[in-house]
């Protein structure tokens, strides 16, 4: 049987962030921006990490050996989860109006690779994480490809914000301070979902990285509805 602190751990994340979805979607209907739009897309989209996840955990066989079942479930968090880290990349260049548009192609070029090669498939074995059957990455060069693209999207938005606030002129203004915040959030939340993806060997171990990811969200939001768009 499934631990039911994997699936508390599971589900909380994708109430939660749902949650914050619907702060920003409900702030971006009374006054669009692109800033809160791309926050808006990337915390659905670790709603949606989570989610799908958590409908495979409920609806397939705990130890289920058929590849084809898995993968789909597989393929969309990963997916997901890549779509919510370049979201996040976009609204911190938006909050600081970093243009770095070759970067931006970079980021969407990339992006769209990997959903391309989700799509066509490559090479996965089952393997056990925590209570249930899962898959993992054969090809090595495919795996260090993946895992240096998500460590670049992890880190990008951190280096953003860090550099703003390194030659922000004044350290004391209101939006310095707000920056700071919502970079205080992204370092949490990004700490956590790298925590998650390393597969703690433990249910506590996995709640622990997803209550700091939710922390870090929580954090986020509160610094994004006091920030103005920076001038």
């Amino acid at each position: 049987m499934v631990s039911i602190i994997s699936i508390i751990g599971t589900f909380s994340i994708v109430i939660v962030f749902g949650t914050y979805f619907g702060f920003t979607l409900h702030s971006y209907l009374k006054n669009p921006a692109r800033s809160k739009l791309f926050f808006m897309m990337s915390f659905i989209s670790v709603s949606l990490t989570y989610f799908v996840w958590g409908l495979r955990v409920l609806i397939i066989p705990q130890f289920e050996t058929d590849i084809n079942i898995l993968y789909p479930f597989w393929a969309l968090a990963y997916a997901f989860g890549g779509t919510a880290l370049v979201f996040l990349a976009f609204a911190s260049l938006e909050l600081t109006q970093k243009k770095f548009n070759i970067i931006k192609i970079i980021i969407l070029v990339t992006y769209v690779g990997i959903l391309i090669l989700l799509v066509i498939g490559f090479e996965v074995a089952l393997t056990i994480f925590m209570d249930v059957s899962d898959l993992t990455i054969v090809n090595q060069i495919v795996y260090i490809s993946f895992t240096i693209l998500i460590l670049f999207y992890v880190i990008f938005p951190n280096a953003i914000f860090l550099n703003f606030l390194r030659i922000s002129p004044s350290k004391t203004t209101l939006t310095y301070k707000k920056v700071r915040t919502i970079e205080l959030g992204v370092i949490l939340w990004s700490i956590g979902f790298l925590l998650d993806g390393a597969r703690f060997p433990s249910n506590i171990g996995i709640l622990i990285a997803r209550l700091i990811t939710m922390i870090g969200g929580l954090i986020m939001i509160i610094g994004f509805f006091l920030m103005k768009k920076i001038e």
